[in-house]
């Protein structure tokens, strides 16, 4: 049984494969564009190697989706291959975007502002600014991969740090993205090993303070 299962998976992802090069090949059309992160090269508690292997692999996500909603296109809606790539490019999408909240929420030397609105309800919520980094911290060592998202709730001025598994499972509906942290292993492995909590060290020292100070005050205006 379970050889006839890997026979069929081997079919179907040769199957695929082979027409999405039949479908890009005819119809292929851009959709999304990967965004220029080689600065972040210049961030030095990351190495080079690390960061220009994520920033390749998360072009790796644009390009997917961009081939997924090339196939979709080519393909009757009710069929089972378009609602088996559905699901792929649910995982596809959300790895891409949520790959560029997190380098968009990088960047080293950015103190934080404690007089910002997000510090100040930080403190609210969390009782000091310390409990939070604490709590988000023990969130992103969760076994398993995934990322850890801070959601505000602005309807009920509230603030969640959240697992997400993957990229696709466990997003809290309706909340908005203030902090995204990677904690796939290809976001730290080569550099840190198994030592997860020094790379959500290293995370934090050079989070872009600005950039969440300004999502936050976003969502407040909206």
């Amino acid at each position: 049984m379970k050889k006839s299962f890997v026979i069929i998976y081997v079919f179907m992802f040769s199957f695929l494969n082979l027409f999405a090069n039949t479908t890009t090949n005819k119809q292929s059309k851009e959709y999304y564009l990967a965004k220029d992160y080689s600065y972040l090269l210049e961030i030095d508690d990351f190495d080079k190697s690390l960061m220009q292997m994520h920033i390749t692999l998360y072009e790796g996500y644009v390009k997917n989706v961009n081939m997924l909603l090339n196939q979709l296109n080519n393909l009757d809606s009710s069929s089972n291959i378009s609602k088996a790539l559905k699901k792929s490019f649910a995982f596809e999408l959300d790895g891409l975007k949520l790959h560029e909240l997190y380098f968009d929420n990088l960047k080293n030397d950015i103190k934080i502002d404690k007089k910002s609105k997000f510090f100040q309800k930080i403190e609210k919520e969390f009782k000091n600014f310390q409990a939070w980094v604490d709590d988000f911290t023990n969130t992103g060592l969760t076994r398993g991969i995934g990322w850890v998202i801070l959601y505000y709730d602005v309807k009920e001025d509230k603030m969640f740090n959240a697992w997400i598994d993957e990229h696709q499972i466990g997003h809290l509906v309706g909340l908005d993205r203030i902090l995204v942290m990677d904690v796939w292993e290809h976001a730290y492995l080569t550099q840190f090993g198994l030592n997860r909590k020094k790379y959500i060290d290293t995370f934090f020292n050079n989070i872009n303070w600005q950039e969440v100070s300004k999502r936050f005050e976003k969502v407040l205006k909206n």
